[in-house]
């Protein structure tokens, strides 16, 4: 005999009853462990999306309680169980509404913990870069709701743009925030670094963008001062690393050298603020090692027989390493 529509509810929902114990253990690893076995069961599409949906409807009712330290903990596990949930296409379907109902609201929560979770299982999700744009435009959304308790405001814009910066690696962002500057200059730490984050990942994509958002003005005050520098830190550094990884391209530790030397001239010993002097310090060792990578890998790479170096096919071309450059001119 078959089994019914309602049987399987049933049996899904005796699951979902084992899995809050689980999903809500003390030991992170136990609740990681547990979210990585749901996602292996054996289990068809239909239960697969109840559970989804009573997992994601599980965080809409923790999201709408302000307090989270008794329960910040099942709220991670399900946001970890949900990130490992795969099946065809009517799952991705129900996985990509979770991501913008109940995973969406867990990127504003108090907990950092179910934040990054909730960021992550929302990276894990959206595959395609089609898929992202709804999503992106709500997460853009969110942004605009303002929180009057200064804790709560600064989760609220955490986590929304971490989960940005985190989809900014690997697809073409179909909407960002204008005023990104504002929060780059936030008061809050966690909402500079995200910001910066997110702007260190989109260089490529959008040069002039983040040009307009780093570039430095007399009224500028502490904390907008140590985002930009915190921004360009990121910059600089990934530039390098790129050099390094794509057969020493020396050219590309050049893009951001010369707005960054700027800023370092401009802020390093800085005695008004202990954050920007912190920052300065930081990127100028960042910009120190730059510099010292691309005048070695040059003397290496005239040096050295070729044959050490192989030409690389994933060298910028002419057209975009201008464009690129053009941005810290």
């Amino acid at each position: 005999m078959g089994t019914t529509s309602t049987d399987q509810v049933g049996d899904v929902l005796s699951v979902v009853s084992a899995c809050e114990v689980s999903l809500a253990s003390a030991l992170s690893e136990g609740r990681k462990g547990f979210a990585r076995a749901v996602g292996r069961a054996a289990m068809s599409s239909e239960q697969k999306i109840i559970l989804i949906e009573s997992w994601a409807a599980g965080l809409a009712a923790y999201a709408a309680k302000k307090d989270a330290s008794s329960t910040w903990r099942h709220e991670e596990g399900l946001c970890l169980a949900l990130a490992c949930v795969t099946g065809d296409s009517r799952v991705e379907r129900a996985l990509e509404q979770a991501a913008v109902s109940g995973l969406a609201l867990s990127l504003s929560r108090p907990s950092a913990h179910v934040r990054t979770a909730a960021a992550h299982a929302i990276d894990a999700i959206i595959r395609e870069e089609e898929e992202s744009h709804r999503v992106v435009k709500a997460i853009v959304e969110r942004l605009r709701i303002k929180e009057e308790d200064e804790e709560r405001r600064a989760a609220a814009l955490t986590g929304p743009l971490t989960l940005l910066a985190m989809l900014a690696r690997r697809l073409r962002l179909v909407e960002v925030p204008e005023d990104l500057r504002q929060y780059l200059g936030d008061k809050a730490s966690t909402v500079r670094q995200a910001a910066a984050l997110l702007l260190q990942r989109l260089v490529e994509d959008r040069p002039r963008f983040v040009r307009d958002s780093l570039r430095s003005r007399e009224n500028d005050d502490w904390p907008l001062t140590e985002g930009i520098l915190m921004a360009l830190d990121g910059i600089l550094s990934d530039e390098a690393t790129r050099a390094l990884l794509e057969k020493m391209d020396t050219e590309r530790v050049s893009f951001s050298m010369p707005f960054a030397k700027d800023n370092v001239l401009r802020h390093f010993g800085d005695t008004t603020s202990f954050e920007v002097s912190r920052a300065a310090r930081q990127l100028a060792a960042t910009l120190a090692v730059a510099d010292l990578l691309s005048w070695g890998l040059t003397i290496i790479i005239k040096t050295i027989p070729g044959h050490f170096f192989p030409k690389v096919t994933t060298t910028p071309t002419k057209k975009k390493r201008k464009m690129m450059m053009s941005l810290f001119v």
